[in-house]
């Protein structure tokens, strides 16, 4: 009978708060598991009730020793024996919430993993239209929550939102928990941007969080928690877009959060937190020595509420370091850069290596210790240094934009310290990191943030070719490093579009797999949607996440298989040389350190140092390369002195072919994919010193490119081997008075060629219709090239613009669409120089579509000259027939023409010679300047093809 007495004495105990009741009933019920028999109804009722008493006094006294007695004992109430449906739920969830609160206390992992295996359990036990089953799903997801935010793994946040979106679609509007569900799930969304900097993911946050916040009360204790995420949502916001209301908006937000929260509640420190963070971003935009000390002052708080040895402590601790540090750049304060360390250093000692946010915080310490090194000199520092960003380097749980942070600012001391060997390694490390900053399922515009919000990673790859030469490593590691960290966008893309006709052949239903996945994955750019649509959103969201995760897996498998492991995996050294079977690949690296020319060839890569190539020299005529009106030959005759002259020279291309012209393929990078390489030269009467003289040049992206469009290569045969023509698509603009005459001129070509010729009118759909089965696209008009963001530069239609994101969308791969002609300004261009290595230009766009060939513009062009340069190329297609040589050919012949004519009606220029630049070295060309550059203008320069 001692078991009804002992539940006496809890009930007792429960109403009256007496340690002793609790202690006697505790007591009473253990020893009335020796009166039950093993595996028995009545022992399992007995193991239940006695972790629920040592349940209640943990809740009461706190002690640890009682959850760990609560856990054991319904632990072995469950396995004991089978029971209803019902009832092990509500065991599996009482131990799930148990040991939840067992890992708030301990932060042991296997704790937390406990708590999800019994919500999960749970879950899977409650069927879906169960009442009870969006409680169950919020629970899960709330464990999911803590799982990532502790520990990292963007899976477990995609859970969290996916648990969180099935409840919330189930809870009716006037339901009491959908508040608190609508501000779960936002949460989930404001830390997944902050993984992922989907921009979406923080317009759907702010959204849900208003939301909750609007089905909140005035006087409702859960307020202060949704002001706090609204607050923080808008905070993101102001980052990602900084204007000034919402700024005031996130503090406003922030101070109301705190005002309502009583000095004994447990969340204070972490509300005090984000105010101090307003009060520091403040700081940091106006450089506000009262607003630095405000929120020192606040941090200072939120660190002596927060629990001891918890993250909550470490995280108020590390921003106030830097919040110190800041005072000390402020005030040049030796003592605030010793206490900053300090200050750090007891939160390193709490936060555990595998948080999150650990890879930034080592980042910020490092900074503090080198700056110490540059003020007192001591090498300890400097090594204090190099360790914590090596180590945030390696953190796998961190973000990759911190983790290549770490990795650069070890490059820059290691460069300084002329380390070579160590400088190599560690930019090495942070280039294969670049494709992970950019996952696949993510969209363009936020791809081009992110690789705009580290500074430098877009020449991190030229930077590591540099130094890996430097470092005397062998060339091919060089141009590896370039095909990984450049062009990671169109990169990715492109793999999604890669021929997969041999796994088709070998292993049909991998293959087919693999396709629906690259279906779900490309083409991702979405129109904006109703604030309303974020459950759509974040179905989307989920679904690109799921395919993103689905392919990793699929693509390890078919590396596993015989013949296939090389899937995807990065290009080999005999992939690099068989690329170069029709002619030489080029790869022009430039850096402050050094330019190198990287060739090639099918028998063998080697590097070719160009010591006349400055970058300062690039930089500075880069400005000229940006129209035909700024041109001159000056910048040619550099370019053929420090750069063409060199390298043809080195590939035995010295003389002018009288039959069967070489081929190269230029991949230039950095600023100098603005230069018209191909026309470097001296173009003078009778000269050879051209590359127009020597080489037949194509260009491209990277090497990648060049094998992807080979593996998906066909031609379009004429008219006498093919009885049904193929289809031109020409198009005109009616605003410019040449390009209706051009279409009418290639109309009449193309038909005598044997092409079916459409013209549709110069509209959106109408274009994009059409380009669906065309296998040859001209387009006469205006081209517009977007400073800010590259992906929104376009072709201008009667209607609409066609942007490179909608171009980029476009699969025509499987039609393998034979030439697309872009006679327009600037097709070519990159007016963002941050992004130049990325090539969201329109040109690539079509490449990427499917055209084989592309032919454009790298600046403006004339209206005339355009309608006679097209007119020629075909003609030569018409005479020649049309395939991969004659196309190249009539666009190199042509310019070789069309530059003929121009040196023989331009051979009395105003030559104007200086023999020094500002820092007193040789110029290696001597700079000629035209008369006047609108009289006599470089109308063949700057058309360029890109292709097979």
């Amino acid at each position: 009978m001692s078991h009804i007495l002992a539940a006496a004495y809890i009930d007792k105990y429960i109403n009256a708060q007496e340690e002793h009741d609790g202690n006697e009933g505790i007591r009473l019920l253990q020893e009335s598991l020796g009166e039950a028999q093993e595996n028995s109804l009545e022992r399992d009722k007995r193991l239940e009730l006695l972790g629920a008493a040592y349940w209640l006094r943990y809740e009461n006294l706190g002690h640890l020793a009682d959850i760990d007695a609560s856990i054991t004992h319904l632990e072995s109430a469950i396995s004991i024996i089978p029971k209803d449906q019902d009832q092990l739920i509500f065991q599996l969830k009482s131990l799930g919430r148990r040991y939840k609160s067992r890992y708030r206390k301990s932060h042991e992992e296997g704790d937390l993993e406990a708590a999800i295996s019994k919500f999960s359990r749970v879950l899977d036990l409650t069927k879906e239209d169960h009442p009870e089953w969006p409680d169950h799903a919020s629970d899960l997801a709330a464990v999911y929550q803590l799982r990532y935010a502790d520990f990292g793994g963007e899976v477990y946040v995609d859970l969290a939102i996916r648990h969180l979106e099935s409840a919330l679609k189930v809870t009716p509007q006037a339901h009491t928990e959908r508040a608190a569900r609508l501000h779960d799930l936002a949460t989930s969304y404001y830390a997944r941007y902050h993984w992922y900097e989907m921009k979406e993911d923080l317009d759907v946050a702010l959204q849900l969080s208003q939301e909750a916040l609007d089905l909140t009360p005035e006087n409702d204790s859960s307020r202060a928690d949704r002001l706090h995420t609204l607050g923080m949502s808008y905070s993101a916001l102001y980052g990602r877009e900084p204007r000034r209301e919402f700024r005031e908006k996130s503090f406003e937000l922030t101070q109301q959060s705190v005002l309502m929260t009583p000095k004994d509640d447990p969340y204070r420190s972490i509300r005090l937190k984000t105010l101090g963070s307003e009060y520091h971003s403040r700081f940091i935009d106006m450089n506000s020595k009262v607003d630095l000390d405000a929120a020192i002052e606040v941090y200072e708080e939120a660190a002596d509420l927060a629990p001891q040895n918890q993250m909550e402590k470490a995280d108020a601790l590390y921003l106030l370091g830097v919040g110190i540090y800041h005072r000390y750049s402020l005030l040049d304060t030796e003592d605030d850069l010793d206490k900053s360390i300090e200050v750090l250093r007891t939160s390193f000692a709490i936060i555990p290596p595998t948080h999150p946010q650990r890879g930034r915080q080592l980042a910020h310490m490092a900074i503090i210790y080198r700056d110490r090194y540059k003020k007192r000199g001591q090498e300890a520092d400097i090594e204090a240094a190099i360790e914590l960003y090596r180590e945030s380097l390696h953190n796998k749980t961190s973000p990759i934009s911190a983790r290549i942070g770490s990795g650069m600012s070890l490059f820059d001391i290691h460069i300084n310290r002329q380390d070579w060997s160590a400088a190599a390694e560690d930019i090495s490390t942070s280039v294969f990191l670049i494709p992970h900053l950019t996952p696949r399922f993510i969209n363009h515009q936020d791809k081009q943030y992110l690789l705009s919000q580290v500074p430098g990673v877009l020449s991190l790859a030229s930077h590591a070719a540099a130094v890996s030469l430097r470092a005397e490593k062998p060339p091919y590691e060089a141009v590896r490093l370039l095909e990984i960290g450049r062009g990671t966008i169109i990169s990715s893309l492109g793999d999604l579009r890669s021929d997969v006709s041999d796994l088709q052949q070998e292993h049909p239903e991998l293959a087919a797999e693999y396709i629906q996945l690259c279906t779900q994955l490309d083409g991702i750019e979405r129109q904006a949607k109703e604030p309303t649509a974020h459950m759509l959103w974040a179905q989307e969201g989920s679904h690109r996440y799921n395919a993103s995760q689905k392919m990793d897996d699929l693509i390890q498998v078919i590396q596993r298989l015989p013949g296939f492991e090389s899937f995807l995996v990065g290009l080999s050294e005999i992939d690099l040389k068989n690329a170069a079977v029709d002619g030489p690949i080029v790869v022009v690296n430039t850096t402050i350190f050094r330019c190198d020319a990287l060739l090639i060839e099918q028998d063998q890569i080697r590097s070719l140092l160009l010591p006349q190539l400055d970058y300062d020299d690039i930089e500075s005529y880069s400005e000229a390369v940006s129209g035909s009106k700024m041109f001159n030959l000056g910048v040619l005759e550099w370019l053929w002195s420090v750069l063409a002259k060199p390298i043809l020279d080195t590939l035995g291309f010295i003389d002018t072919p009288t039959t069967d012209w070489p081929r190269i393929w230029w991949v230039p990078t950095g600023l100098l994919t603005k230069f018209p390489i191909h026309a470097a030269g001296n173009h003078v009467p009778g000269s050879t010193d051209t590359v127009l003289d020597r080489v037949v040049s194509s260009y491209s992206s990277s090497i990648k490119a060049i094998i992807q469009s080979r593996a998906n290569r066909s031609s379009i045969a004429d008219s006498t081997n093919n009885a049904k023509p193929e289809k031109a698509v020409l198009v005109a603009t009616k605003d410019l008075l040449g390009a209706p005459k051009e279409v009418d001129d290639l109309h009449r070509i193309c038909e005598s060629i044997g092409l079916q010729v459409t013209k549709p009118l110069p509209r959106k759909a109408e274009v994009l219709a059409a380009l669906n089965d065309c296998h040859l696209f001209h387009f006469a008009g205006h081209g517009q090239s977007d400073f800010s963001d590259p992906s929104n530069s376009a072709i201008i239609l009667d209607d609409q613009r066609l942007t490179v994101s909608s171009l980029i969308k476009l699969n025509l791969q499987s039609h393998k669409p034979f030439l697309a002609y872009l006679s327009a300004c600037g097709t070519g261009q990159m007016r963002y120089n941050d992004l130049s290595d990325e090539g969201l230009h329109l040109i690539s766009a079509f490449q990427l579509a499917g055209f084989q060939h592309v032919i454009g513009t790298l600046w403006e062009v004339n209206d005339e000259f355009c309608t006679k340069m097209a007119r020629t190329i075909y003609d030569w297609m018409k005479m020649h027939g049309i395939s991969d040589q004659s196309l190249v050919s009539g666009l190199h012949h042509t310019s070789r023409n069309l530059r003929d004519e121009w040196v023989l009606n331009n051979t009395s220029r105003t030559v104007i010679a200086s023999s020094t630049e500002n820092s007193g070295k040789e110029r290696s060309a001597v700079v000629r300047d035209m008369v006047s550059c609108d009289d006599v203008p470089l109308y063949w320069v700057p058309f360029v093809h890109f292709g097979i």
